[in-house]
């Protein structure tokens, strides 16, 4: 598990956030759950830091302590703006946080509201 980034689809408080919970304990791993409708952009594509052989994106904490068999869980990426939904769609796609690679083995799970429901509840 780990190559296929998952989607889990559906309305607030039926329990996505909890199933993958349970993922990450079945695979008998960490879940670390990253709430994308609180985040800033440089969350996921890294905060620059000019060094002596220029400009770097470091990653969050979160990123870097992530182990081979974790699950990132990239919740509410429906409400979270526009810039924050693109630098998630860059961590879904090339498995990167900044110039951080996520180490192979962890599986990207993400969560989504449809639109029509705030994110209170229906």
């Amino acid at each position: 598990m780990g190559g296929v980034p998952v989607l889990l689809w559906g309305d607030p408080g039926i329990g996505k956030s909890s199933l993958m919970r349970a993922v990450a304990n079945a695979r008998q791993a960490r879940a670390e759950i990253v709430i994308g409708s609180v985040r800033e952009p440089g969350d996921f594509a890294g905060l620059p830091l000019r060094t002596e052989q220029g400009m770097v994106m470091l990653p969050p904490r979160w990123a870097t302590d992530l182990k081979p068999d974790d699950l990132l869980g990239l919740d509410e990426i429906t409400t979270a703006p526009p810039a924050v939904q693109a630098a998630l769609l860059g961590v879904v796609l090339d498995r990167k946080v900044g110039d951080h690679e996520l180490p192979d083995g962890v599986q990207i799970v993400a969560a989504a509201n449809p639109r029509a429901c705030p994110e209170g509840g229906p």
